[in-house]
């Protein structure tokens, strides 16, 4: 089998053609002079350039990355033969990386005709994969031998990602008890079920903290960053000439640090424009929804509801897809030397405006429409109706809006809080589950259905199947783990932020999680590309934005307490105490109490002559903040106390935590032996791919291109 595939464009006017032949020239012959063999193969409107490495050149590669390992101090313990992953990663990191790294430098952005670079799958194991994941692997965590399986396959970046997601889902067993005990019992809002929710948040997000730096050591990645190579983008305006190959590896010397923090902070203004359009078209969008849908009468009210959810679907993709873009050229310009430091940029930028779109929708609930509804709709009513303006009422009346009726309350939905969550935590997980799983097969059978019209079947007639799958594969979309990791810390955010409104959260995420975990592995092995293999030591990002959340969570599980939490605010004649606790939601307790006249509430000596937005200010909102500021401080203190028993209770003296030493200690004297093996040599996986001889078949890249020269 092909290590690596490259896709070539072939150019659809003559003029640019004869430039491409020359590309493709000096591509095999770049491939052929760094040790690889490659062969030519025509797909479609393009050719598909195959790509395998000799075990001599295998052998040098992964020698002179034990070299450097050993030199930048990365404790790692050599297996006595390369994986799949590994063989994989060396030869792209190899294709891929700048000269100056003793890479060849062929990358998609520095070759115009490249497209992109894919591996191809291996059938066998992605069936034995989701087989054993489906029918064997039934519990809410995955085994470390059954994700070793999926780090000798894949890379540890995959690896890492379904260890986090095995470990997050494991740890929703626990708020899930909770949430159902406290959902059973009807006491939505109970300081302590918030004050574990928190606690929880921290002890998981601290325990995968310690439990990535085991896994890197097992899986021999610790430090890795440190041996990181440049991308092939990356470019410098100094002279690398002109340094030491130590110095010349400091990207902060061949491009000064303060310029890229200060490209940085000129981004953030524009991220900064993109957010402030985002919030202000959410907000618009919320408010239409909550106020305009209940104050409008006219024609049409019973359609008026899916207007926000029409512009919703329509207008907040497209500004997502534009400032993706936007934040990728962002990215891009900062000219960041590591693949890391560039997804790590790239990470915070798009997801701090996906949380705007996750979030903002339940703070507005919570903190504006619930306590300050009644107000907006009461001022909304006096303006309209009550300015002394005939021609604002009259043209108030034309537009289908009535004047409130004096029980502005009844057109406050306490629950709204609880409905929103049930949507972001059962019905949009379930939207998701299709469209990751269900809609590519559906896609694809059209676009089957469509290719069979047109299609060309003489030029299949002879392909081998190692060809055939690379034409096959080279449609699907690239996996990234973008939008897995993102999926988990948006519902994480759920369960610790807003969980308290509705204690349910947790159960749907753990059930959800569970399937996650199978439907993952699976779309990976039918609806994208193999990934790319990639050493990593950490999810980087993702970590701390679940830090981040925690701290958001502690803030406003404090703040939700105070505000919703039912409380007695009324006593008969005989002596029972009435609450605010509804089946649906909890109110302002103390606001609403006072605005209704409920009985036994002192309207002379409460805020007499005070408006009652002031009133919900004074007596809610305001000591909300001081609450949620108090929690903050709180926060702080109980994480370094967690994070002090994790670090002592689970990694000190663990088998992990004693093997990071033996390794420090032991690698010098492995090395002086060899690199590797017990003969001191690194053999190579075996494999099959010569048993097809398609290096030995005529290329076809050649004879295609100089074709389309010469317009035959």
């Amino acid at each position: 089998m092909a290590d690596l595939v490259i896709e070539f464009r072939i150019p659809k006017s003559r003029a640019e053609a004869t430039e491409a032949a020359a590309e493709y020239k000096r591509l095999l012959s770049v491939l052929s002079n760094g040790g690889l063999k490659a062969a030519g193969k025509k797909a479609g409107d393009g050719l598909l350039v195959l790509v395998w490495c000799p075990e001599p050149t295998l052998r040098r590669l992964a020698e002179h990355e034990r070299k450097r390992d050993f030199v930048y101090g990365v404790t790692y313990d050599a297996p006595p033969t390369i994986s799949p992953a590994e063989r994989i990663r060396l030869v792209h990191a190899y294709l891929t990386s700048p000269t100056l790294d003793n890479g060849l430098g062929i990358a998609p952005n520095t070759w115009p005709h490249i497209q992109s670079i894919l591996v191809l799958h291996d059938r066998d194991f992605n069936h034995a994969w989701v087989s054993d994941w489906t029918r064997k692997q039934l519990g809410f965590s995955i085994p470390i031998e059954a994700l070793d399986k999926v780090r000798g396959h894949f890379g540890e970046s995959v690896a890492l990602y379904f260890a986090f997601l095995s470990f997050y889902t494991r740890s929703l067993v626990i708020p899930s008890i909770l949430g159902l005990i406290t959902w059973v019992l009807k006491t939505p809002y109970h300081p302590l079920y918030s004050l574990a929710l928190s606690v929880w948040a921290v002890a998981t997000v601290e325990i995968w903290r310690v439990r990535e730096r085991a896994l890197s050591v097992r899986w021999g990645t610790h430090g890795v960053a440190r041996v990181e190579l440049r991308r092939v983008e990356f470019s410098s305006p100094t002279n690398q000439n002109d340094f030491h190959t130590d110095e010349a590896a400091d990207a902060d010397i061949l491009f000064p640090w303060w310029k890229r923090e200060l490209r940085m902070a000129i981004s953030v203004p524009v991220i900064g424009l993109f957010g402030a359009l985002l919030g202000a078209l959410l907000s618009a969008i919320f408010l239409f929804e909550a106020f305009v849908t209940q104050l409008y009468d006219g024609p049409g009210k019973d359609y008026l509801g899916f207007v926000p959810t029409i512009i919703f679907v329509t207008v907040i993709p497209r500004i997502m897809a534009i400032y993706g873009q936007s934040a990728t050229n962002l990215t891009n310009w900062e000219n960041h030397a590591h693949e890391s430091t560039f997804n790590r940029s790239l990470t915070l930028k798009t997801f701090a405006l996906s949380s705007i779109v996750a979030f903002l929708g339940l703070f507005l609930t919570a903190f504006v429409y619930i306590p300050f509804g009644s107000d907006i709709m009461r001022w909304t009513n006096t303006t309209l109706f009550e300015s002394g303006h005939p021609d604002v009422a009259e043209a108030a009346t034309e537009a289908g809006i009535k004047p409130l009726s004096p029980q502005i309350h009844g057109k406050i939905n306490p629950g709204r809080l609880h409905t929103q969550m049930f949507a972001y935590t059962v019905t949009n997980q379930a939207i998701n589950f299709f469209l990751e799983t269900g809609l590519p097969f559906i896609l694809r059978g059209v676009s089957k259905a469509r290719a069979k019209s047109a299609a060309k079947t003489d030029e299949k007639a002879h392909a081998s199947p190692m060809v055939e799958q690379a034409r096959k594969e080279s449609s699907l979309p690239e996996y990234t783990l973008f939008g897995d990791y993102s999926e988990m810390v948006t519902q994480f955010g759920y369960v610790v932020v807003w969980s308290a409104a509705w204690p349910l959260a947790p159960l749907m995420a753990l059930l959800n999680n569970w399937l996650e975990l199978r439907s993952d592995a699976f779309k990976i092995t039918a609806h994208n590309r193999r990934p790319l293999p990639q050493r990593v030591d950490t999810i980087g990002p993702w970590l701390e934005a679940l830090g981040f959340i925690t701290w958001v969570g502690a803030l406003t599980n404090a703040a939700l307490v105070y505000l919703f939490r039912p409380v007695p605010i009324s006593t008969d004649p005989s002596g029972n105490t009435t609450t605010t606790a509804q089946s649906g939601s909890p109110f302002l307790t103390t606001t609403l109490a006072r605005d209704m006249k409920l009985p036994n509430i002192n309207l002379t000596t409460d805020y007499v002559g005070v408006s009652h937005a002031t009133r919900t200010l004074l007596t809610a909102v305001l000591p909300a903040v001081l609450t949620a500021l108090a929690a903050s401080h709180i926060f702080f203190v109980v994480r370094a106390l967690v994070k002090h028993l994790v670090e002592r209770a689970v990694w000190r003296g663990s088998e992990e935590h004693r093997a990071l030493g033996r390794a420090e200690r032991q690698i010098k004297r492995k090395y002086l032996t060899g690199s590797g093996g017990a003969d001191g040599l690194i053999p190579a996986v075996e494999t099959a791919s010569l048993v097809e001889q398609v290096w030995d078949e005529q290329d076809e890249g050649e004879s295609v291109l100089n074709a389309f020269v010469k317009g035959e």
